[in-house]
């Protein structure tokens, strides 16, 4: 995949594997769909090189309501993609929500995140 691929595109390669019961790709795609979707509408403007970690963090300052579930996908996709654990149903689910949280999130005029 492209590394300008947009979030839905990222979404896409990351369902086809999930349908099989693969867990370890979809899981780093899915959290890289989340990362890029802020960034797509410009909510986050991570520097280029941020860690996943570093991203939630900046994503949580943006959109309080994903301030602890980004904390925890960072955590998943680093588990995953640098530690080499074992991606699981649970994780990826834990991703998808994230995502579609982030999806519908808004920045409010008082800057805070809210919740359609």
């Amino acid at each position: 995949m492209e590394r300008g691929a947009r979030a839905a595109q990222r979404r896409a390669t990351a369902t086809r594997p999930a349908g099989r019961g693969e867990w370890d790709t979809p899981t780093v795609r899915r959290f890289r769909a989340f990362a890029r979707g802020p960034t797509d509408r410009g909510t986050v403007d991570p520097p280029p090189g941020a860690t996943a970690r570093a991203f939630a963090r900046s994503a949580g300052e943006t959109l309080p309501i994903l301030g602890i579930p980004a904390a925890e996908g960072a955590a998943v996709f680093d588990d995953v993609r640098y530690l080499g654990r074992a991606g699981t149903a649970e994780s990826y689910d834990l991703l998808v929500r994230l995502d579609e949280t982030a999806v519908r999130a808004r920045v409010s005029s008082d800057a805070a995140a809210v919740a359609p």
